[in-house]
C-alpha cells in the first residue's frame, strides 16, 4: 500500500539504511537532508505491514513530475506493484494539469530500467556520461517517463 509520509524522522530512517544510503548520497553530500516542501513529497509502500519502499516525488512543472523509487533488496519482486500503486495515486490525487512523471536512472541499474519499462515508462532518452559510480566510472542515465493517460491505461 502506498502512503504519503510528512514526517521527516521515517524518511530519514529508512533513507539512512545502509542498503538506501547509497543511493540517497548519490545527488548531494554525505549525509543528504531531507527537508518538507510543497514541491517535495515522500510515499511510504507497505507489504504485509512491513515498510518495503519508499517513493519520492518532486514537481518539476505545472505538467510534469520527476519520481525516484526505493525498495529494499527483499522485497524487489514488488517493484513494479509500488510503482503501479503510485501511478494510481497520482491519477487519483494530482491536478489534471500534472500529466507526465519522469525518472531518470543510471544505466549501470540495467534491472531498475527493466522494471521501469515493465510498469509502463517508454524511454524517452539519455543524458550522456552524467552519473559517477566509483572512482573512474562515468555512465549515462536514461530518462523513462509515463504520461497520466498511459498509466491509466497500464
Amino acid at each position: 500500500m502506498i502512503t504519503p509520509c510528512r514526517d521527516m524522522s521515517i524518511i530519514e530512517e529508512f533513507m539512512m539504511l545502509p542498503e538506501v544510503r547509497r543511493y540517497a548520497e548519490e545527488y548531494g553530500s554525505a549525509p543528504p537532508k531531507f527537508e518538507a516542501s510543497k514541491k517535495e513529497l515522500w510515499f511510504t509502500f507497505s507489504k504485509n505491514g512491513e515498510d518495503a519502499g519508499m517513493i519520492n516525488m518532486h514537481v518539476e512543472t505545472g505538467s510534469m513530475c520527476q519520481f525516484h523509487p526505493y525498495i529494499l533488496r527483499k522485497h524487489r519482486m514488488n517493484y513494479v506493484e509500488m510503482v503501479r500503486e503510485f501511478f494510481g495515486w497520482f491519477i487519483k490525487t494530482m491536478p489534471p494539469e500534472a500529466i507526465k512523471l519522469n525518472a531518470i536512472i543510471p544505466s549501470c541499474y540495467k534491472a531498475t530500467i527493466d522494471a521501469g519499462i515493465e510498469a509502463g515508462g517508454t524511454v524517452e532518452g539519455v543524458d550522456r556520461m552524467s552519473y559517477r559510480k566509483d572512482v573512474g566510472k562515468v555512465y549515462d542515465r536514461i530518462l523513462l517517463g509515463i504520461t497520466r493517460q498511459e498509466m491509466s491505461n497500464g
